[in-house]
């Protein structure tokens, strides 16, 4: 009890000290996956997000496409996705309103690696090593790498949540060094629980920082993530 008093101040502390860092805008991501097939390892599904920007006013974004998943091992899995992506090509996020503009439309060829363990009864390890092929309408094609990291620890039973977790995502372009970062994400809470129809809901707050012509700018995030019973 004492530990999870612990971890809950720390948590506490990084969330109070967020609007320092965070001070850009406020946004809302909702993701979904959906299990449409499975065949042994193998496991076809469909994701979707929406993104919705300037103080959660705007539709900012939409992510739609197929991801096949292999389990190569009970602690490594192997990815290919492809997405198709609206954006606006001025400013990296979608416009839909009305008013505006088109939007651009991307697509985006993904190829990941993602080993996770059991570190103990309550805590497990979680990474995402991916490389996505990028190509863009009215902007030049790129390569980019992103490296997940994160870390979960399985609640009581008496707990509304059933997991608790919090992770950092890098993001370098190709051909930068490795080290050399032009966005994290970083999640400094999240929580998880099955729902009475058997799907999982996440709910996470994450702090955005990107590097745009040589300054940075941070968004605060609310994030979901839904999945249906398998």
């Amino acid at each position: 009890m004492r530990r999870i008093a612990l971890l809950i101040a720390l948590f506490l502390f990084l969330l109070s000290a967020a609007p320092v860092s965070a001070d850009d805008d406020f946004q809302l991501w909702s993701q979904f996956s959906i299990p449409l097939a499975q065949w042994d390892q193998l496991t076809l599904s469909l994701y979707a997000e929406g993104r919705f920007s300037n103080d959660v006013s705007d539709l900012a974004g939409v992510f739609v496409g197929p991801k096949l998943t292999y389990k190569a091992h009970p602690n490594l899995s192997l990815g290919l996705a492809i997405k198709r992506i609206d954006l606006d090509g001025d400013v990296g996020l979608g416009d839909f309103r009305a008013d505006g503009g088109g939007p651009e439309i991307d697509g985006r060829l993904e190829l990941e690696l993602a080993p996770r363990f059991s570190i103990s009864d309550r805590w497990r390890f979680d990474s995402r090593h991916r490389m996505e092929l990028i190509h863009r309408e009215t902007r030049s094609d790129r390569t980019r790498f992103r490296h997940l990291t994160r870390w979960t620890r399985a609640l009581g039973d008496s707990s509304r949540w059933s997991h608790l977790f919090f992770a950092n995502e890098l993001f370098h372009e190709d051909g930068d060094d490795l080290f050399d970062v032009n966005e994290n994400r970083f999640v400094p809470i999240g929580f998880q629980r099955g729902l009475a129809d058997g799907s999982t809901l996440s709910l996470f707050y994450l702090i955005q920082s990107r590097e745009i012509d040589g300054d940075w700018s941070h968004n605060h995030v609310i994030g979901t993530t839904w999945s249906p019973a398998p």
